[in-house]
């Protein structure tokens, strides 16, 4: 579990909230926003 959870960010309760550029969960790769694709080719490389 990450080290913040939110439920004010997550009105389901069934999702972590992560202030990171990228998130890798399994087969799932994430970013915020376009500014992060950098990390985010970097977490696909």
């Amino acid at each position: 579990m990450p080290d913040r959870f939110s439920f004010a960010q997550c009105p389901h309760r069934w999702a972590y909230w992560v202030d990171e550029p990228v998130v890798v969960d399994g087969n799932l790769i994430s970013a915020r926003r376009s500014p992060d694709l950098p990390a985010y080719g970097r977490a696909l490389a």
